[in-house]
């Protein structure tokens, strides 16, 4: 519980992740379409996924995404 002068307030955050593993066929779509115009690589997408896992587990840690 976040307490202020006036407000009180829970800090409870739902997380819907798009996983960077998935996101690689959205990005196909666009470029085909001619939507996009830059295709990340296969190495910068693993990156992203990392980078990604490392960012959800310390939103866990500090408690601001629970596990239900």
């Amino acid at each position: 519980m976040i307490k202020t002068k006036s407000i009180k307030c829970n800090k409870v955050m739902h997380l819907f992740p798009i996983k960077p593993v998935f996101a690689m066929g959205r990005i196909e779509k666009d470029v085909a379409e001619g939507k996009a115009r830059y295709v990340p690589s296969s190495i910068e997408m693993e990156d992203l996924m990392k980078r990604f896992q490392e960012t959800e587990n310390g939103m866990k840690e500090e408690g601001w995404i629970l596990d239900l």
